[in-house]
């Protein structure tokens, strides 16, 4: 017993204090690279093969789904709190522990199968340990090298988006139509022992700040990601249960827009409050803010539109859609060195406008869609949509870097999930219910034009042919409102200010 004591003692003082050895910058570089890239396609094969899994775990349409929401809605907590408690408990507890128990929770999801309990509680415990890497792993790996080689981390911190949006895709329909369904989790079991190791090596421990944890606004956190939590549940079932139908739904939005509300007064009378506004002074940064939550919409004809256009008018499965996908993923990689070497040359605020004109332009052509298209029709707007994606991301990411006061992180840190998580999920719920009032439109504008006694004798022949047509349509119309918001981005980056004098970028990289 004393024995024990002993050891509890010593472990529990090494937690408190900083190690011996240095911080290892290349192995900072390395784990957080890895554990973003893992975070991104972890959610991603999730997502992807939920419906595949549904069988695996023997449940309905709204129980997979719930798995999803329940792995997303955890997150968004997780980023939302991981700055704030990175600069309390230290990063290397904020990043080891989650990564450890990220292992032992995807290892053991394929074996509780049958339990849907379970498996909402451990998809729920998945979704808030991976929700730490991405707030913190930026910051991180630019705090720890030198700034001549900032761009390219950048530009590889982009690149894990590609890397799990597009790549992820393919992969989960392989592991699915080969049998290996479980090392969809087994994937990051494998993995995050490798990555905790990396942050227990390299980056110290450091005293956990006590007072910190006295002083914070406990109240302002919870009515933070609570009302937030409950805003993007509502959103992310509004067309899946029906907006207006759903009580659900209802509920949701206005419990967490009224939370909203009430957060934002109280940061109003109460300055020191969790999630102040302080960073939006900068109308740079606010501006940022905004055109990174438009970029969900911008990636939906890579992420969303291209993959279930595929599906319905071609029957395609996920692991057919690689072909796509992977065009994107290959450009994306392949014009990194060119973007790299274009973000020394101009500011970062040129090179969001330049990322728009190219998806503006990729949107265009799809505006000669028809039922015929496939990949290979597709081809020319996978690459100009990858290239302008690739450009349009470093130069945010840059602008970002650039025009951040680095006292504000922790207020900013709050806010990104809003680009996150939030943006791509509300895009695809957007999208979906964009498409869906479109389809009826172009239907009731076709029906217009039938003569109604054909109609009524053909319509077994006739509405298929209807339907398909009016998807077409709204495929079309979908294609011009990502052209549209491309204009939107475009006209809030010519708002841009030049940065301030940084390290990285024009007008005032230094010589």
């Amino acid at each position: 017993m004393k024995q024990f004591k002993t050891t509890f003692h010593t472990i529990f003082r090494i937690g408190l204090c900083q190690r011996a050895y240095k911080t290892n910058s290349l192995g900072i570089i390395i784990a957080i690279f890895l554990a973003a890239i893992l975070a991104t396609t972890e959610t991603r094969l999730i997502s992807a093969a939920i419906a595949d899994l549904r069988g695996q775990f023997f449940l309905d349409n709204r129980e997979s789904a719930a798995l999803v929401t329940a792995l997303n809605s955890a997150q968004l907590i997780s980023m939302t709190l991981a700055p704030w408690v990175a600069t309390v408990i230290g990063f290397n507890r904020t990043l080891l522990y989650p990564t450890l128990l990220l292992g032992i929770v995807t290892f053991l999801i394929p074996f509780v199968s049958r339990d849907y309990s379970l498996l909402l509680l451990l998809h729920s415990i998945l979704g808030f340990c991976i929700g730490v890497y991405l707030p913190l792993t930026i910051s991180l790996a630019l705090r720890h090298a030198k700034p001549n080689i900032w761009l390219m981390i950048m530009a590889a911190y982009s690149l894990r988006v590609s890397i799990g949006m597009d790549s992820g895709m393919g992969i989960s329909g392989f592991l699915i139509e080969e049998g290996y369904w479980q090392w969809i989790y087994w994937i990051s079991a494998v993995i995050s022992p490798l990555i905790a190791w990396l942050f227990w090596k390299s980056i110290p421990l450091t005293p956990i700040e006590f007072t910190a944890l006295k002083e914070a606004d406990w109240l302002g956190m919870i009515l933070f990601t609570t009302s937030l939590v409950l805003i993007f549940i509502g959103f992310e079932g509004g067309e899946r249960f029906g907006w207006q139908d759903s009580k659900v739904v209802v509920i949701n939005l206005l419990t967490g827009g009224g939370l909203f509300l009430i957060l934002m007064i109280r940061i109003f009378f109460y300055r020191e409050s969790f999630g102040a506004l302080i960073a939006f002074k900068n109308q740079n940064i606010l501006f940022c803010l905004i055109i990174a939550c438009l970029f969900g919409i911008l990636m939906t004809p890579s992420t969303f539109l291209i993959p279930s256009f595929l599906e319905q008018m071609a029957g395609f499965k996920a692991l057919q859609s690689k072909d796509a996908t992977m065009i994107i993923f290959i450009t994306y990689l392949m014009s990194m060195p060119f973007v790299i070497y274009l973000a020394k040359k101009i500011e970062a605020r040129y090179m969001i406008i330049l990322g728009a004109l190219l998806i503006m332009i990729a949107g265009t052509y799809g505006l000669q869609l028809t039922q015929e298209w496939r990949v290979t029709e597709f081809l020319l707007l996978l690459i100009v949509q990858a290239l302008g994606e690739s450009v349009f991301l470093l130069g945010l990411i840059a602008a970002f870097v650039t025009n951040l006061n680095p006292a504000h992180g922790v207020i900013l840190g709050a806010y990104i999930p809003l680009a996150r998580i939030c943006a791509p999920i509300f895009s695809s719920t957007i999208m979906l219910f964009w498409l869906r009032q479109q389809k009826e439109k172009a239907i009731a504008l076709f029906a217009e034009n039938i003569d109604s006694a054909v109609l009524l004798e053909d319509q077994v022949q006739i509405f298929p042919l209807i339907e398909k047509e009016a998807l077409v349509h709204a495929y079309i119309d979908s294609f011009l409102l990502v052209v549209a918001i491309a204009i939107v981005a475009l006209m809030l980056a010519l708002c841009l200010k030049p940065a301030p004098q940084n390290p990285i970028a024009p007008p005032y990289l230094p010589r």
